[in-house]
């Protein structure tokens, strides 16, 4: 999503997502923001919630979710075009069906 304001897209698209890669600015109000209004527009509970955050705590960051299981810090190595590989980092309450 480009707009989380968008909210006809919101409700139109999340509850058909699997898997969301949040990427917003390194801020934690900012984050748990993007977070509530991707549940009030219906994330499903399966869903894998991944933040690219590299400073900010995955277990903080779960705290404020309906499932903190289902969250996963993602960090992508640089240059992106020529690292092909992810770190994928758990928070204390990520259960293993998450990581798998």
């Amino acid at each position: 999503f480009h707009s989380l304001a968008d909210d006809a897209a919101m409700k139109a698209e999340v509850p058909s997502l699997d898997f969301v890669v949040e990427a917003v600015s390194e801020n934690l109000d900012t984050k748990q923001a993007c977070y509530d209004a991707l549940q009030a527009a219906g994330l499903p509970a399966q869903s894998v919630l991944a933040t690219n955050t590299s400073s900010i705590s995955i277990t903080k960051l779960a705290a404020k979710v309906a499932r903190p299981e289902r969250v996963i810090g993602m960090h992508f190595m640089n240059p992106v075009p020529v690292m092909p590989l992810v770190e994928v980092i758990r928070g204390l309450r990520t259960d293993d069906v998450t990581l798998a």
